[in-house]
């Protein structure tokens, strides 16, 4: 069942290359800025520098996820740094990003997932050990690591519910992707639960945690040195990470407690910028009139807000830092959630929507710290809200149980370090 696998998949990707290979090259003919990115995609570059070993080759499929990598990175830098590091990326904006925050290493695009490209990218880095993140299981890359006896670790392994319910119903397709891999070093116990359903063995997987808390700790203590003079005095609400089809009960359940609390005050955050008009209009037909964090400029504070509409990449944990509530948005819809680590580092009381899938760890904590609660509408935000406005103390003892907490499961970078140890073993 396996070949049969790799044989259909390779079957596909011809007739794709047949239909749409001419097209690609009239494109590339006038496009010449993406003539070094095929270069790259297709293994012809000749900047690799592969060095004495170990070798390591590190993938992670854009900017969030190589962000996720940094720390890792960092420390591979810092434990072998005689070592050559070759990082790749599925964007240009990731692998920019990391050349731009260690230079000393290797960036480039990842290599199409052809077999004679793969090999031939991995024949010319002839890595000790391959390092993909969380999800990046491509079928091609897997086979030729394969036949080249490389190994392939799996760091921040995630597998969503939705993913292991199309893993699930086509199991020929999963098998041999999942098999391919040496071992898994996955997010938390559910993950791990549902690659053993899978037929993945028990020994081959670890529960070594999210590498993004470690970023984020990092990303936090920053925070709390950026001031943000012009939101004054009062209190905020900060809803971040909204996505379509959230504002309306944010707002809702915000004219309601303008009644209770006259001197609260809501940051809305989109998820995308390509939103802001819109929440700008939705702010305005409940009867506000809205303020874009564009427009502030100076450092004294505005006097009349309400409503500030967050239109700026990157300032949004800064604003966490000032709230005295957060929700974090992707909840009320069927996204799956997204941070709720970094409001709650910084000791914040978060408010959830019931669609909390891919946050389901950080949700479980902060329910069970009490520094968390779920709202399923309006109504729920107006009592979470007043409930954690009313009682400060209770925060304040909440906050330091969830502290205690996150101390138990920050440092999976180091965790995931210890899984390359069998693999190194001989070669230092």
């Amino acid at each position: 069942m396996k070949i049969v696998f790799f044989i259909l998949y390779n079957i596909l990707l011809f007739i794709l290359l047949l239909t749409a290979g001419p097209f690609l090259v009239l494109y590339l003919l006038f496009k010449q800025d993406l003539r070094k990115q095929w270069k790259e995609r297709l293994a012809l570059n000749r900047e690799i520098k592969r060095g004495k070993a170990p070798r390591f080759w590190v993938h992670a499929a854009s900017m969030g996820e190589g962000l996720a990598a940094a720390p890792l990175l960092k420390k591979l830098l810092s434990k072998h740094g005689s070592s050559p590091i070759l990082f790749t990326s599925m964007t240009p904006t990731g692998r920019d990003l990391i050349h731009k925050k260690f230079p000393e290493l290797q960036a480039q695009l990842f290599p199409l997932d052809l077999l004679w490209i793969s090999l031939r990218s991995l024949r010319r880095w002839n890595p000790t050990v391959v390092i993909l993140y969380e999800s990046e299981l491509w079928p091609n890359f897997l086979l030729a690591a394969r036949i080249l006896k490389i190994p392939v670790l799996v760091f921040n392994g995630s597998l969503s519910a939705r993913s292991y319910r199309r893993f699930r119903r086509f199991r020929w397709i999963a098998r041999p992707l999942l098999e391919s891999v040496t071992h898994f070093g996955v997010q938390n116990e559910e993950i791990q639960r549902r690659l053993i359903d899978l037929g993945i063995p028990s020994d081959r997987i670890s529960v070594t945690g999210d590498t993004k808390l470690d970023l984020w700790v990092d990303w936090v203590s920053s925070a709390k040195s950026v001031p943000l003079h012009f939101l004054g005095e009062g209190r905020w609400w900060v809803a971040g990470s909204i996505r379509t089809g959230e504002p309306e009960a944010i707002l809702q359940a915000y004219s309601r407690l303008r009644e209770y609390f006259p001197d609260l005050r809501l940051v809305l955050a989109p998820r995308h910028l390509d939103r802001v008009s819109d929440f700008v209009g939705k702010v305005e037909s409940f009867g506000f009139k809205p303020l874009r964090r564009s427009e502030l400029n100076g450092s004294n504070p505005i006097p009349g807000i309400a409503v500030l509409v967050l239109d700026t990449l990157g300032e949004l944990i800064q604003f966490y830092h000032y709230a005295s509530v957060v929700f974090v948005g992707g909840t009320l819809v069927s996204i799956g959630g997204h941070n709720l680590f970094e409001p709650a580092l910084l000791g914040k009381p978060v408010l959830f929507g019931p669609y909390t899938s891919e946050v389901q760890e950080a949700r479980d904590l902060l329910l069970r710290t009490g520094l968390g609660k779920e709202a399923r509408g309006a109504e729920d935000l107006v009592r979470g809200v007043s409930q954690f406005l009313l009682a400060p103390d209770q925060v304040e003892q909440a906050s330091q149980r969830t502290s205690e907490e996150i101390k138990k499961i920050v440092g999976a970078t180091d965790r995931n370090l210890r899984l390359l140890d069998p693999l190194l073993r001989g070669i230092l």
